[in-house]
């Protein structure tokens, strides 16, 4: 890989945990009553144009994208799940999720929180010692992006050990190390900065509490009770087969490049891989709170508007909202990954593709895209 590309690299692993910049609005959480949710599959070829314009202008070799309302599904598999063998992409292929992890990891907070194990609103030093300022962060505003804490992947000495060796494996505790050796970036609640430190940090919360590894949480609570059965917390550089692998492309050598990278460089906030019937299945219970009660889950909606990060119009508990439809998007490293759900009608759309290049909000164009031709208002 030359040097130019390298920079590029780590630039995308910048942008995926929070270097962008949004600064829309709030919209109102109720979406407009009157949209009556069409059936997708009449709708193919406008839907199938939409995915191609988006891997075309982004230079993307393949992409599993789903449609589901409650009057038809309609779904496409197009382009290469591996460029050198020229093996088409597949619906059972695993996919990076890239930053939806970080859903995972929050509702696995949260339902601690509805079972009186952590309380929400309480400092994190009451959980985890040691945190920069944490006798005044709380939990909440680890899971909103409000905590001020450093985020780790902007540290020198992070990113030159991983531009050294991607490969190379990370520990949770020496992301953070990395991150707290920094002062707060400002006063708890006072400002919105998306940082992969924050998830990071939860997923050793509810380690502490739970006395359980972060991989036996997911299954348990998440994977078994939604039967996600081709979904996994990666903690290797290499997801499981069948897989589509990740790309970028180098405009030196006018190529698709392979990127192998550790996702224990990513952890909790960003470590999980699964097929888009997953991802989907996911996004549904995300957005509806099948796992939470209905007033933690209320919680989730109180919201603000980003100041960077992904392009949502705003964010809340560890779900961000695009034109009134809640998920998540991951990107970064190879991969990008998008799921968001209508909570009113349960139309929802998943999005996973296997390139990353100068875009790094394609999920959530491709989305607005998406509902353009879906009729949202």
């Amino acid at each position: 890989m030359n040097y130019r590309h390298l920079f590029f690299v780590l630039a995308c692993l910048l942008v995926f945990s929070g270097c962008g910049d949004s600064s829309s609005s709030v919209p109102p959480l109720n979406p407009p009553s009157a949209w009556i949710p069409p059936n997708p599959t009449l709708l193919g070829s406008e839907l199938q144009a939409d995915v191609d314009r988006a891997m075309a202008a982004n230079r993307i070799p393949g992409a599993l994208v789903g449609v589901w309302t409650p009057n038809g599904t309609w779904t496409s598999a197009t382009g290469l799940a591996d460029v050198e063998t020229g093996r088409a992409i597949d619906f059972g292929d695993y996919s990076a999720w890239r930053s939806i992890t970080k859903s995972l990891t929050v509702t696995l907070m949260l339902q601690l929180v509805d079972e009186g194990q952590l309380n929400l609103d309480a400092p994190v030093d009451d959980y985890y010692p040691g945190v920069p300022n944490g006798e005044n962060i709380t939990l909440r505003q680890l899971a909103n992006m409000t905590s001020g804490l450093f985020n780790y992947t902007k540290d020198d000495q992070f990113l030159a050990e991983f531009a050294n060796d991607f490969e190379r494996p990370w520990t949770p505790r020496e992301l953070l190390a990395l991150a707290f050796s920094h002062p707060v970036n400002f006063a708890a609640g006072t400002a919105y900065e998306y940082s992969n430190t924050n998830t990071v940090l939860i997923g050793e919360v509810v380690e502490a509490v739970t006395e359980r590894s972060i991989t036996r949480l997911y299954a348990e609570r998440i994977f078994v009770p939604l039967a996600l059965s081709a979904t996994v917390y990666v903690t290797g550089p290499n997801l499981p087969d069948p897989k589509a692998h990740g790309y970028t492309f180098d405009d030196d050598t006018n190529m698709f490049e392979e990127l192998l990278v550790n996702s224990t460089a990513l952890g909790a906030s960003g470590a999980m891989a699964g097929t888009l019937e997953d991802l989907h299945q996911w996004g549904r219970a995300l957005a509806l709170g099948t796992l939470l009660s209905s007033d933690l889950q209320a919680q989730r909606f109180v919201s603000l508007p980003p100041t960077n990060g992904p392009d949502y119009d705003s964010y809340g508990l560890g779900m961000g909202e695009v034109e009134n439809w809640w998920g998540h998007s991951g990107v970064g490293l190879g991969y990008q990954a998008g799921v968001f759900t209508d909570p009113v009608s349960g139309s929802s759309v998943a999005i996973l593709m296997n390139g990353t290049n100068v875009n790094q909000d394609v999920p959530v164009d491709l989305l607005r895209d998406i509902l353009k031709t879906l009729g949202w208002p």
